[in-house]
Parts: C-alpha cells; structure tokens; sequence
C-alpha cells in the first residue's frame, strides 16, 4: 500500500509512525515531510498549499491513500479537489478544514486516540461505532477495504 502524508511537523511524524507501525510494507510518501518522517519514509520538497503539484505526485506516484495533516491545505480545498476527482484522501472537506483551521473543529476527535477508527469509517461511508473500545490498532489497509 502506498501512502502519502501532506505535512511536515510533529502531528505529521506522529502520523507517519503510527502507518508505518501498523503496516510495516507501506510505502511513505510525505510532501514535504521532515528528518524524523525521512526516517520512515521517502520526503518529497512539495509545499502543503501547492494543490496541483500534490494532486500530480499522488497521480504519478499512484498512491492508495492521501492523509491531510495541516489545516491549510484542508482550507485551500484539497479534499474537495482529490474526491472530484476520485482520488482516496482522508481529511475534512473545505467547510470543515475552516472550521478545523480557525478552531471551531474538534481537532481532538480528528487527531486523538479514536481519529484511525474515524478515518477507516469515513473511507467506508460508515457510521462511528460509538461505545466501542478504540485502543485497538487500525492497519491502514482497513482504511480502503
């Protein structure tokens, strides 16, 4: 599976590390990343706002999945361009991502300990199920099945 992670800081690593983890074949991509994701991964000098290069390097780097970890580019629109265009990308549309960027978001659901659980049910166009233990480790391959 072949992953690309928009971001470069620390949520970003965290991100990184935990794909990685829970599948040790995935292959890492991150735009533009940072030293502790390149320990992980292949960094690519990609800026997070540049839409249409990111949208060129998931196209022709064939990639599975796209994670979004900054607010910018949730903002600039990148999850409304990727699924227009039938691109996998996990991240709040624009309304959310200006909610996210200004504050108004949970950024604790997204990010915190339930935010894989809510990432697979998203790609699976499922309801969250509530009062379930998310402790457990979610493989990013869930995430497409």
């Amino acid at each position: 599976m072949r992953v690309l992670l928009i971001g470069g800081g620390g949520r970003e690593h965290a991100l990184a590390w935990k794909l990685t983890r829970e599948e040790p074949d995935l292959e890492l991509i991150a735009a533009p990343g940072n030293p502790g994701i390149a320990e992980l991964g292949e960094c690519v000098p990609v800026n997070v706002l540049d839409i249409d290069a990111l949208e060129r390097l998931a196209r022709e780097r064939a990639v599975d999945l796209t994670v979004v970890g900054p607010e910018a580019p949730l903002e600039a629109g990148i999850v409304d361009r990727f699924r227009a265009r039938g691109m996998p990308i996990f991240g709040p549309t624009t309304t959310d991502g200006i909610h996210v960027a200004t504050g108004l978001g949970s950024r604790g659901l997204l990010w915190g300990p339930i935010g894989a659980e809510l990432l697979a049910c998203q790609l699976a166009h499922e309801p969250l199920p509530l009062g379930r233990d998310h402790a457990g480790a979610v493989s990013p391959r869930r995430f497409l099945s």
